[in-house]
């Protein structure tokens, strides 16, 4: 009898050891990334401030900002509020899809983020009488960040756009780890902030240790909220998409 021998031998898949890999740990934003994702939530915190004391406090909180010459403001809700409703949107949109996968069009709106915000830097510096000014009354705060803003704002658009040119063009399938229990609880601590919030901010006794604890809670709020974002370890799903 002649014995045959296989000269291709076919490995069982279920033999084989199963050894982790950058996929199956699931994809993580890289450190450039979580670089521009920092400095995304640092400029969240001078839009998350205004919207949230707009709409808790009311009309005795007025606030301000101004892009390119152009004046925007109001008290409360009345005015130009709807721009801090717009710029929220667009940041609460960056932070969720920089840390779940970042793909398009995630590139795009990241860019026009940082850019719009290095020229504005630029123009306020070199063509506003009054640079940049950071004011804050309930903290007592007036200061000239006019050549602080412009570097800063400006390192963050560079590193953007490096992040944007090295990634636009890969290819979009990923490991990533679907929504979980631990993105849901740190949302909902967040967001359980809000009665607090609104009972310091609108019912102030004491003109003014309510409303500076108020505003003490809606700083870290919002540095906080991309904890609630973050892909936490879990069971992971691939996503395809076209970067």
């Amino acid at each position: 009898m002649t014995q045959r021998t296989n000269l291709f031998p076919v490995s069982n898949a279920s033999e084989q050891p199963n050894e982790p890999t950058a996929e199956s740990a699931g994809w993580k934003p890289d450190w450039l990334l979580r670089m521009v994702l920092f400095g995304t939530t640092a400029t969240f915190v001078l839009t998350w401030l205004p919207l949230i004391r707009g709409l808790l406090d009311g009309d005795s909180y007025r606030w301000g900002k101004s892009y390119f010459g152009i004046q925007f403001g109001g008290a409360g809700l009345s005015g130009d509020y709807w721009l801090l409703v717009v710029e929220a949107i667009w940041l609460w949109t960056l932070l969720f899809m920089g840390s779940r996968g970042a793909r398009t069009p995630f590139h795009w709106l990241l860019s026009a983020w940082h850019l719009l915000l290095a020229f504005n830097a630029f123009y306020r510096t070199f063509y506003s009488p009054n640079g940049i000014r950071f004011r804050g009354d309930t903290l007592n705060l007036d200061l000239d960040v006019t050549y602080l803003f412009l570097p800063v704002y400006s390192i963050w658009a560079i590193l953007a756009l490096v992040w944007v040119t090295g990634n636009v063009r890969r290819d979009g399938l990923r490991a990533i780890h679907p929504w979980n229990r631990t993105n849901t609880i740190l949302l909902g601590l967040l967001l359980a902030l809000l009665p607090v919030q609104f009972l310091l901010l609108r019912f102030d006794t004491s003109g003014y240790y309510t409303d500076v604890i108020g505003v003490f809670l809606t700083i870290p709020q919002a540095l906080l909220l991309p904890l609630a974002f973050w892909p936490w370890r879990g069971e992971v799903s691939e996503n395809q998409g076209t970067l």
